[in-house]
């Protein structure tokens, strides 16, 4: 046999037998603050999240921000302050009659922690009717191993605005849709002027609240539809690109920075999370033949 071809063959096993484990002290990056800070104009407790970024590769869940001072005011001068009832869940509950929900109001969260003042500003939009949810049954084959019923919904876009809306579906109270994608729209379509005031595109009707499976008789469907602003709407937009970054042209991760400001109301690096104050329309429709 070949003397090179021995030697390659000796290489090649020499490199099998090892089995040193090699640690590498990966540098963690500094810990940042985060805020979950998405509210509603509904008559419910309504919370706000706040936490610490933790280690990349830790599985624990990320540990949270307490002692934090948490308050949003209107630009009506109402102030509703919010307490720690958990650690890191800052909670107001409202009384009868004081719901943040006056449309048009701007709403003002203003978070302070360990002498740093945090400040972001969302205005309350109006929010069109779940009008129906009707289904319609397919039937097995092409790939579909089994019966079912596709959800529709129907809504019509508030006309002379622009409007974003963030689409939620619940399948039996539970969530439709993978983690990290957020179903949003402009005037109920993907952009756009011509679709001012119109009922809501197909695509959005149907494939916003449907999940991989069918619907099956007896089961419960919920749509909700959120208020948001553009900014909402750009941070989800960046949110889904880091989540599904990946494959061949994949770029570094990066950390995504919401609508929070500094107390000058200027841009910042230590928060990051969004605030954003929606009204909520929402219908409910048990499948039924």
């Amino acid at each position: 046999m070949n003397s090179k071809i021995i030697t390659i063959i000796l290489l090649a096993f020499s490199l099998m037998a090892c089995e040193d484990v090699i640690d590498v002290d990966l540098d963690q990056g500094d810990v940042l603050l985060v805020a979950d800070a998405f509210i509603t104009s509904e008559s419910t407790t309504q919370t706000i999240k706040l936490s610490r970024t933790a280690p990349y590769f830790q599985s624990q869940s990320a540990p949270a921000l307490t002692g934090a001072q948490v308050t949003v005011s209107g630009s009506d001068g109402t102030v509703y302050p919010f307490t720690e009832s958990s650690p890191g869940n800052y909670t107001w509950t409202p009384s009868f009659g004081d719901a943040m929900d006056s449309i048009g109001v701007t709403y003002t969260l203003a978070i302070d922690y360990n002498g740093e003042r945090f400040l972001s500003n969302s205005i309350l939009n109006p929010v069109p009717s779940v009008d129906t949810i009707t289904f319609e049954f397919e039937p097995a084959g092409f790939g579909q191993e089994e019966d079912g019923y596709i959800a529709e919904f129907q809504a019509r876009d508030i006309a002379g605005r622009a409007d974003y809306y963030w689409i939620k579906a619940f399948k039996n109270n539970r969530r439709v849709g993978s983690p990290g994608s957020f179903a949003t729209s402009e005037n109920g379509a993907f952009g756009g002027t011509d679709a001012d005031g119109k009922a809501f595109i197909v695509p959005v009707r149907i494939f916003f609240i449907n999940g991989d499976t069918l619907y099956q008789q007896g089961e419960s469907v919920r749509v909700e539809i959120w208020s948001i602003n553009e900014e909402i709407a750009e941070f989800f937009s960046a949110v889904e690109a880091q989540t599904n970054n990946g494959g061949l042209f994949a770029v570094p991760a990066a950390n995504v920075y919401g609508n929070i400001l500094d107390s000058n109301g200027k841009p910042q690096k230590k928060m990051l999370g969004a605030f954003s104050i929606s009204a909520v329309s929402k219908r409910t429709e048990i499948v039924r033949e």
